[in-house]
């Protein structure tokens, strides 16, 4: 009674409002604005949020070639995500990401409105006498705009956790490939394995230096496979090789099988050892301006081969000619 009185207070002696309902209804808008910007209220919504809060992504419909003829078509291959957003890995967040960022789906978070709503009702003491008047003040608040800003808030910090995350694994990998263990100056026959235009073989000298190449077939007739352990066995014993590194391309394990059977049985007197080595970003560094200024007259397969046995040589000096996301970590 006392507001509804002093609201036709503000009424009659100002020219500002013709009625009792507007000085009251301005009055709300006042309350409405200072809870919106209210430190506690913020806090409250956002431990809400993030402890109760549903993370659900939904695909944009594909737009039709001819909108009149064809409706649009949602995604089939995209799975849907609903998980409650704590739960959510840095892995899963950082995809969804890059997938609403390309424009293949959006983002909302999903929750119980009443349990927003009681989250939201402890910045009001129980023992106010207005507080059913606050509690709607309070509901009005959070439903614009506080709420869409403190979701977006939120969803930026776990982004933000999930980055650092990702850049702490990418950080601990790189530092592990760059730190592997050197084999040093040693003679190398590398391999660089393609099932589709012949496996490239290189050997190197100790200090890294190609004294002479070949192609082998790892998938082919069976004169042709022959023929290429035969190359193999020959280059092995002839330059004396101590160390056989293996590129981690598809066909590495026919590889390692052939080099395995051929240390047994053709080289059983070499004391060699091989080692699958990785052959990420050796591609990029083949077709680079470095890998053109190191080896000018190599083709790019043999540069492949080349970065792949210097790289069990010295990883260090060979992975930095790549740049660290074509690494592959």
């Amino acid at each position: 009674e006392a507001v509804e009185q002093r609201a036709n207070e503000i009424a009659n002696s100002s020219d500002d409002y013709a009625t009792s309902e507007e000085a009251l209804a301005a009055a709300r808008e006042i309350v409405v604005a200072r809870y919106s910007v209210l430190p506690e209220l913020r806090r409250a919504v956002r431990r809400f949020l993030v402890s109760e809060a549903r993370l659900r992504a939904h695909a944009v419909p594909a737009q039709a070639e001819d909108a009149k003829d064809a409706p649009a078509k949602l995604p089939t291959d995209l799975p849907k995500l609903d998980a409650p957003l704590e739960t959510l890995t840095p892995h899963q967040l950082l995809a969804v990401d890059r997938l609403q960022q390309s424009g293949v789906v959006t983002v909302d978070l999903d929750f119980s409105e009443q349990a927003l709503t009681a989250a939201a009702a402890t910045v009001v003491p129980e023992s106010h006498p207005r507080r059913p008047s606050l509690l709607e003040a309070v509901a009005a608040a959070v439903a614009e705009p506080l709420l869409a800003d403190v979701s977006r808030e939120v969803l930026r910090g776990r982004l933000e956790v999930a980055r650092r995350h990702a850049l702490g694994v990418f950080e601990r990998s790189l530092r592990e490939l760059l730190l592997e263990r050197p084999e040093g100056a040693c003679r190398v026959l590398a391999i660089h394995p393609d099932h589709r235009a012949g496996s490239q073989v290189v050997v190197l000298a100790a200090d890294g230096g190609v004294l002479e190449t070949a192609v082998i077939h790892l998938v082919s007739s069976q004169a042709r496979r022959a023929q290429g352990r035969a190359v193999l066995a020959e280059l092995l014993k002839k330059h004396a090789v101590e160390r056989i590194a293996i590129g981690s391309d598809p066909g590495c394990r026919r590889a390692e099988e052939l080099v395995a059977s051929i240390l047994a049985e053709e080289a059983s007197e070499l004391s060699a050892a091989y080692t699958v080595v990785s052959a990420a970003g050796s591609s990029a560094y083949a077709t680079s301006m470095v890998g053109r200024e190191d080896l000018p007259d190599a083709s790019t397969a043999e540069r492949i081969a080349v970065t792949i046995g210097r790289r069990l040589q010295d990883p260090l000096a060979e992975f930095v000619k790549v740049a660290p996301h074509e690494l592959g970590v």
